[in-house]
């Protein structure tokens, strides 16, 4: 072998001892995401614990034992069962007492920076704040990178490991063969494992829990509000108001104490007003670009959980908690709309699509979504909104995959035709709330329509149309990184 060659196989052998100290699993952000929630729940409930109680201390005159050594016991805990127990059965202990363990622990970080061992350190509340956003950041990168064939084939084990303990649902089966077929299907390993995951038993996934229930009923209130007279203004005064508000209440403060004195105040108001430049922009855009608006209103948003957070914790300790909680809540609904936005649009160039020679050019319903009339975006978010229903009906849910392609899915001939009337008398509903009427034919500038009739009065042509609209739901799903998977086994075939 010559010298190349040697170096060659040595880098080789070093990377494949790199990657296998590194395998990611797909399950990361839920189990980081609930470390880093229980972290954060660690110090602000043991925070506000104190404030209640007076600040008790455990020990006496000469000892004092520190919470920074229970929550350093919470974390010895969680690590030996992670050492010591096979996943996925331990993960979510290990996630939820390492996580309120590292907040018991770091909320000590005032003791361990200053020399006099201080834990009312000022600044400590905002370095805090710190440690958690770049987390999340580390988090979140570590997350987007593409998984490799060793990772793909290792969570496929680890599926099946969970299929042995009753754990595994169908969801996490599917992404798991999913990652299997588009990173390594040509290794040795991956046909015998894909097909043992296949044969493995699954069980339901569980009900969806009370804030996703929420979630979908506030997307179906805002999705109807979105066609009311006077949407697009209130959604723009709202942010404004929200950004000067706290533009404002910032300059009072200064000014009350004599004003700007030092970096952290001249930053808090720096970034509160480039937080309210950025919201100014989307509400000008409001009008003519919502998605566009939206995306400049959440990076106001982000300026201000990620800038000027971190300062409002140094000037004003704990009272800065509720601003921040007011501020996730408002960013987690303006993901909401957006997520609801790009589907519409998902769903509006499939109608283009399907529907281009039959009605022509120059139909009102065909334009470029920017030109599309308000109240045909308002029907294609509603059909958007609704697809969570329709799959509930035929015993289906959408998912979250990794990779660059959801898996193919197909309903069978029964779901199509449960789903094609359930689509016709959704829109049956939502023309009727738009003051659409039956007449004799289509006619969109006087709002009349020949098919607001009951379903079994539809011409098969016209009924094709939605049952085209419900098979392409997978595909439109896909686009937004969700994948249908079926919870039960269908009754036909397909």
């Amino acid at each position: 072998m010559t010298v190349r060659g040697e170096m060659g196989a040595e880098v080789t052998k070093e990377r494949g001892r790199v990657h296998g100290l590194a395998v990611r699993s797909t399950d990361l952000t839920r189990y980081l995401d609930l470390f880093l929630a229980c972290a954060i729940g660690g110090v602000l409930g043991n925070r506000f614990f104190l404030v209640l109680t007076g600040y008790p201390q455990v020990g006496n005159g000469t000892l004092h034992i520190s919470h920074a050594i229970w929550g350093g016991a919470m974390m010895l805990t969680a690590l030996v069962a992670a050492i010591a127990f096979v996943a996925p059965s331990a993960r979510g202990f290990v996630a939820v007492l390492g996580g309120a363990g590292f907040g018991w622990f770091v909320d000590e970080l005032g003791k361990f920076i200053t020399r006099d061992v201080n834990y009312f350190f000022k600044p400590t509340l905002a370095l805090i704040y710190v440690v958690f956003i770049a987390l999340y950041l580390a988090f979140r990168a570590l997350e987007r990178r593409r998984y490799r064939a060793d990772e793909a084939l290792m969570n496929a084990l680890e599926a099946v490991k969970a299929a042995a303990v009753g754990r595994l649902d169908e969801g996490a089966r599917l992404r798991a063969l999913a990652l299997l077929e588009q990173t390594c299907a040509d290794e040795p390993l991956a046909a015998p494992v894909a097909d043992l995951l296949r044969q493995v038993p699954t069980v339901r996934p569980p009900a969806p829990s009370r804030f996703a229930q929420v979630r979908s009923r506030a997307l179906s209130v805002y999705e109807r509000w979105t066609v009311r007279r006077g949407f697009r203004f209130v959604i723009a005064t709202f942010f404004v108001v929200l950004a000067a508000f706290d533009v404002l209440q910032i300059l009072l403060l200064r000014l009350h104490s004599g004003g700007f004195h030092g970096f952290t105040q001249w930053a808090t108001a720096v970034s509160s007003l480039l937080s309210l430049t950025f919201i100014i922009i989307g509400a000008c855009l409001m009008a003519r670009a919502r998605l566009a608006a939206f995306r400049w209103f959440e990076l106001g948003v982000l300026v201000s959980i990620f800038v000027t957070q971190v300062f409002l914790f140094e000037d004003h300790q704990l009272a800065a908690v509720l601003d921040l909680l007011v501020t996730i809540v408002v960013w987690v609904a303006l993901r909401s709309a957006i997520r609801l936005e790009e589907l519409a649009r998902g769903v509006h160039e499939s109608y283009r699509d399907r529907r281009r020679a039959a009605l022509g050019e120059d139909d009102p319903s065909l334009a470029e979504w920017e030109d599309l009339p308000e109240t045909l975006r308002t029907s294609n978010r509603d059909q958007a909104a609704h697809f969570v229903q329709k799959l509930d009906a035929v015993h289906c849910a959408a998912v979250r995959y990794s990779g660059n392609e959801a898996p193919p899915f197909v309903f069978t001939p029964t779901e199509v035709e449960v789903l094609a009337r359930m689509e016709h008398e959704r829109w049956c509903a939502e023309r009727a709330r738009q003051g659409w009427t039956q007449g004799p034919r289509r006619d969109p500038e006087q709002r009349t329509t020949p098919y607001l009739v009951d379903w079994h009065e539809l011409a098969e042509n016209v009924r094709d149309l939605d049952r085209d609209a419900v098979r392409e739901m997978p595909a439109q799903l896909a686009r937004s990184g969700l994948a249908v998977v079926r919870l039960d086994t269908p009754a036909t075939s397909r």
